[in-house]
């Protein structure tokens, strides 16, 4: 056992060796759209589904270097509660996934890992040593897939909806502590929403007033109040919360497709 587990030390250590590191004289670690695993590569085990659809993440280590993707290019989940019982060698990662009724949960139990979305159990296999370390060897992990967040949705009584997205807050980065919002405005009815051409915005303590050639929308989140106005007049709008409304805004509006998370498939 113990030869064997020398053997295996080498071989992470060769494939550490192989993956490309920076060039001369550049102190990053990684890449600002990157994130840094060298430290837990030697750790890391690697699952599947046997699509082609692939979990990296350390045994009971650190649940924010938990990755997915497709075997070549692995995405960080954003994994926002975790619980882990290192005797029993148990642990569950909640992440984000808005299209599930109840976020999604990576979950290692009696032995086995599963991923459930919604009330779908999906089981995950680890893959073999040499697979492993040969997939980590070439693998690139990115920064989470996803980069937009909902801001505001609201409707008309005739059931219009008018939805405005944004870039997340989490892709503020040092240099730059005052990126650029990102807004987007669509507008129109279930499935059939179409993105509006901006003119112009204001954002200020009080919301944000976004234009187009058709009119203006106000989003008051204070007050909880949309308006949308036009040359025909004021109209206001039923004010939906989005976090009350996420399967609403990232399946039922239909703007969204992959979401870069185990739930897009699972």
């Amino acid at each position: 056992m113990r030869g064997s587990g020398a053997f295996l030390s080498l071989v992470a250590l060769a494939a550490l060796a192989a993956r490309p590191g920076p060039a001369a004289g550049d102190r990053s670690r990684a890449p600002r759209h990157e994130v840094d695993v060298e430290a837990a590569l030697s750790q890391m085990v690697v699952l599947t589904d046997g699509r082609k659809h692939y979990v990296a993440l350390v045994p009971l280590g650190d649940a924010d270097l938990t990755f997915y993707g497709d075997g070549k290019t692995f995405h960080q989940l954003r994994v926002y509660g975790s619980s882990k019982d290192t005797g029993a060698g148990t642990e569950s990662r909640r992440f984000w996934a808005p299209v599930s009724t109840r976020g999604g949960d990576l979950e290692h139990r009696g032995g086995r890992w599963t991923v459930r979305c919604s009330d779908r159990v999906t089981p995950l296999v680890q893959v073999s040593e040499k697979e492993t370390r040969a997939i980590l060897a070439r693998a690139v992990f990115k920064k989470p897939f996803w980069k937009r967040q909902a801001y505001a949705l609201g409707r008309t009584d005739a059931g219009v909806y008018y939805y405005v997205d944004k870039l997340r807050d989490d892709n503020r980065t040092v240099d730059d502590p005052n990126p650029a919002t990102g807004f987007r405005l669509f507008v129109g009815r279930k499935g059939r929403l179409k993105e509006q051409r901006l003119t112009d915005s204001t954002l200020d303590s009080k919301g944000v007033v976004l234009s187009t050639k058709g009119g203006h929308l106000t989003v008051d989140h204070a007050s909880g109040r949309m308006v949308w106005s036009a040359k025909r007049g004021k109209e206001e709008l039923v004010f939906l919360p989005p976090s009350d409304n996420a399967l609403v805004i990232y399946r039922d509006l239909g703007l969204y497709g992959r979401l870069g998370i185990p739930c897009d498939v699972m």
